[in-house]
């Protein structure tokens, strides 16, 4: 793709088509879902195991010899003898019984469910950083956007600071306070403009795209007013009760206590049924019903069992050892989930206030500025002050920004802990 056909190409998005595409496209996540479908076909391939077993062999001979022809008083003339034969084979075996065969099968059926498991734990996080990255992205878009405004009415205090330091209106120490601002606002451009390229290119990732294309956000649904959060010991509930990531520890433990159980059942029978068929004749069977009519057949049951004395006690205490350990892995798993929802909580509980905050902040900062302007040109303050009022309206506007997604975005982790979709 050529850089003037990326320069023309505009990717318009909104929240829930950039989510979209990072679930049809992000890598990291399709390879969770190839990891599903393995999951699904060991499952299948190993609940196979109780359907008939047919297989089948062939074997086809050609020998040639030769063989002096016997008479009386001597022997006669050699003859050559030429040998074709089929051998064809086909046997049907049937389980019966086989404790190792049914925990099997139970516990690729619980690692199944774990890895789907892990696959919508996988999907609400990819969802969450898609989010994160889209709320990073606006944010320093509009923060820009702030900066520009804040630069262009320093540039336009400077000129003016100049005109009236030409009148002897204004002292040099004036002059140099409004350069300095002029050249602090344009630091702070240059720093937003960093932080928009920096968060575009985490959300083109997020997206698997590894163009670098001009994006175009659409802002998303606001949070609906007033927030108000439930208790603590709730939402903790809640969690531990639906978060893909406990129920996964769980479907892992579940799955580690049937190969404990199919370790300890394995000195049990195993019993099978077998049919066979054996067609050997000098030519090929035209039909099915050639070959079984002509062929050889025999039916058997069989019952096996081993026990190894050396190995069986150490694998037992292998497994129980194993078992422990998903035991462990589970309760951490519990105990990370309270963290991460409590966490999540208190920042909920900390961005609302910084919200409030801020919204009263912007509201001041923009009293202040008028009443700043309208001294200023009554002369009842000076340029310093002045200036003052129009920077502090400035970061007020841009703390409500963020104060705004930073509250959207902790709403949105909240839900993610809890074990909510996250959309």
């Amino acid at each position: 793709m050529s850089a003037l056909f990326l320069g023309l190409l505009t990717l318009q998005l909104n929240l829930a088509q950039a989510i979209e595409r990072a679930l049809r496209n992000n890598p990291d996540y399709l390879a969770r879902r190839v990891q599903v479908e393995q999951a699904r076909l060991q499952f299948w391939r190993n609940l196979s195991g109780y359907l008939p077993q047919p297989s089948l062999s062939a074997f086809y001979s050609n020998s040639r010899s030769e063989v002096a022809v016997p008479l009386p008083g001597g022997t006669g003339p050699i003859q050559t003898q030429i040998r074709r034969g089929y051998d064809l084979n086909l046997q049907v075996i049937q389980l019966v019984f086989d404790p190792s065969q049914i925990l099997s099968t139970l516990s690729t059926r619980n690692r199944l469910r774990q890895t789907e498991l892990t696959l919508t734990e996988a999907e609400h996080q990819l969802v969450l950083a898609v989010m994160r990255a889209y709320f990073r992205t606006l944010k320093a878009q509009n923060t820009l956007k702030l900066r520009q405004e804040g630069l262009n009415r320093a540039q336009e205090n400077y000129r003016l600071v100049q005109e009236r330091y030409r009148l002897g209106q204004a002292t040099l120490v004036d002059l140099k306070r409004a350069e300095v601002s002029l050249k602090q606002a344009e630091m702070e451009k240059l720093s937003a403009e960093q932080e928009l390229l920096l968060a575009k290119r985490e959300l083109l990732n997020y997206l698997g795209i590894s163009e670098s294309l001009p994006l175009s956000l659409e802002e998303p649904e606001p949070f609906e007013e007033p927030v108000v959060l439930p208790p603590l010991d709730g939402l903790i509930e809640e969690a531990l009760r639906t978060r893909p990531q406990v129920r996964g520890a769980a479907e892992l433990l579940s799955s580690q206590r049937s190969n404990l159980w199919r370790t300890a059942l394995s000195v049990l029978p195993r019993a099978s049924f077998g049919w066979y068929w054996r067609y050997n004749e000098e030519t090929f069977p035209t039909s099915p019903g050639d070959f079984f009519d002509n062929a050889l057949q025999s039916r058997s049951f069989f019952v096996s069992l081993s026990l190894d004395l050396l190995s069986y006690p150490l694998n037992l205490l292998s497994q129980r050892a194993a078992v422990r350990e998903q035991e462990l892995s589970l309760k951490s798993a519990r105990l990370a989930v309270i963290r991460e929802v409590t966490d999540a909580y208190n920042r909920v509980s900390l961005n609302l206030k910084r919200y409030e905050v801020a919204r009263t902040n912007l509201e001041a900062a923009r009293d202040f500025r008028e009443l700043a302007q309208a001294q200023y040109r009554l002369g009842g303050i000076g340029l310093m002050d002045f200036l003052d009022a129009e920077v502090a309206y400035t970061e007020a506007e841009i703390q409500l920004l963020s104060a705004k997604y930073d509250l959207a975005l902790a709403l949105k982790t909240l839900q993610f802990a809890i074990g909510r979709e996250v959309r």
